[in-house]
C-alpha cells in the first residue's frame, strides 16, 4: 500500500512538473505522432565569489593603512549594480571600524575591472554604486582565478589618531544584483 501511495504521488509531482499545458492529440493508427513544446524560464543569475578579509595590519605613524580585496561576480547577465554597507555606518552613511565604544571612519572605492584605487568608484555605506557605464559581470563558466572586481580600503592618518589605542573592526556586505 505504501509503495502505491508514493508511486501515485510521485507521478502526479512528474506530471505536475513536466507539463504545462496540452499540446496536440496524435491520429489514431499503427502509429502515432504529436510535436510537444517544452519550454524553461532561466532566472537572472548572479554570484559573488573569491572574496578575501581584509586586515590592515597594525598602523605605522606616517602611513596611511590601505589594502585591494580582489574577487570574481560572475553572471548570466552582462551587467549589475555594487551596493556596499558597512555594519557601522556614521551619520553620513561614511563606513566605520569600532572597538567597541569608538569609531575608525574608512574610505571604500569599488572598482569592477579587478584594480580598484582611491580613483575608483567611492563608496557610502547603503547606496547603490551608479557607475557611468553598467559594471560587467565575467559570464561563461565561474572560474578559480577570476579577479573581475576589487574593493580598495584606506583609513586617513587623522582618523586614526583621533582614536584610543585597540583593535578597531567592521564588518561589509557585498550586494550585486542583475540590471
Amino acid at each position: 500500500m505504501n509503495k502505491m501511495v508514493k508511486g501515485a504521488v510521485f507521478g502526479s509531482m512528474i506530471a505536475a512538473v513536466s507539463m504545462t499545458g496540452h499540446a496536440a492529440d496524435g491520429t489514431l493508427g499503427l502509429t502515432s505522432n504529436v510535436d510537444m513544446n517544452v519550454q524553461v524560464t532561466i532566472p537572472s543569475l548572479i554570484k559573488i565569489h573569491n572574496v578575501s578579509n581584509v586586515d590592515l595590519g597594525t598602523y605605522a605613524v606616517g602611513t596611511a593603512p590601505s589594502a585591494t580585496s580582489n574577487f570574481c561576480v560572475w553572471g548570466n547577465v552582462n551587467t549589475y549594480t555594487m551596493t556596499i554597507t558597512s555594519t557601522n555606518p556614521s551619520g553620513t552613511n561614511e563606513p566605520q571600524m569600532t572597538d567597541g565604544s569608538e569609531f575608525v571612519a574608512y574610505d571604500v572605492y569599488f572598482d569592477d575591472n579587478g584594480a580598484a584605487t582611491a580613483a575608483s568608484d567611492a563608496v557610502s555605506s547603503g547606496s547603490v554604486l551608479t557607475p557611468a557605464a553598467p559594471y560587467s559581470t565575467a559570464g561563461g563558466t565561474i572560474t578559480g582565478n577570476c579577479a573581475n572586481a576589487s574593493v580598495f580600503i584606506s583609513v586617513p592618518e587623522t582618523n586614526l589618531q583621533a582614536v584610543s589605542a585597540g583593535g578597531y573592526n567592521d564588518t561589509m556586505t557585498l550586494l550585486v544584483a542583475p540590471i
